[in-house]
């Protein structure tokens, strides 16, 4: 369910919202005219390095924010820009969890499933621990340290990713 919402939230490119009315009253001779205002935001979408993904979710949250979705996106693309995976002609893949504290350290990375090999496992370790410190945790996030899951996969060259 986390990461389907965080992924719908990636999908969902742009917003449009539109506030006021847009009347015209006509009162004997006079005639007035309320405009409506739209505003249009836009997200950044992620940003793919390669045929790899990184994804990203928070352990603990069963719903998320706006600011914890931005704040989980930021860190998606801090780590798929930091991670050089080790080369191979399989395709595989690492999850690990860890921590990011209030001001945004990283702590306890730890491997929670993985398909490739040792010196892959330890590379993608290392990516993590390097990328540390993060952007501070978001007062949104109840519990700090705050734990999360990263999964990384990677893709063999002229396979596609899908």
């Amino acid at each position: 369910m986390r990461l389907s919402v965080l992924l719908c939230s990636l999908l969902i490119p742009a917003a449009v919202i539109v506030t006021g009315c847009s009347k015209t009253d006509k009162v004997g001779d006079k005639t007035t005219t309320t405009s409506t205002t739209t505003t249009t935001t836009t997200t950044e979408p992620t940003k793919p390095v390669g045929p790899h993904k990184v994804m990203v979710s928070p352990v603990s949250e069963h719903s998320y924010t706006p600011e914890q979705q931005r704040y989980c996106i930021d860190l998606q693309n801090r780590l798929a820009e930091g991670w050089r995976p080790l080369k191979s002609d399989h395709r595989y893949s690492v999850a690990v969890e860890f921590l990011i504290t209030r001001p945004g350290l990283c702590t306890d990375v730890h491997t929670v499933s993985a398909t490739g090999g040792q010196r892959a496992i330890e590379r993608t370790v290392d990516s993590v621990r390097t990328q540390s410190p993060f952007a501070p945790l978001p007062a949104d996030f109840k519990d700090a340290p705050a734990p999360f899951r990263c999964d990384f996969i990677y893709y063999p060259e002229g396979t596609a990713s899908k």
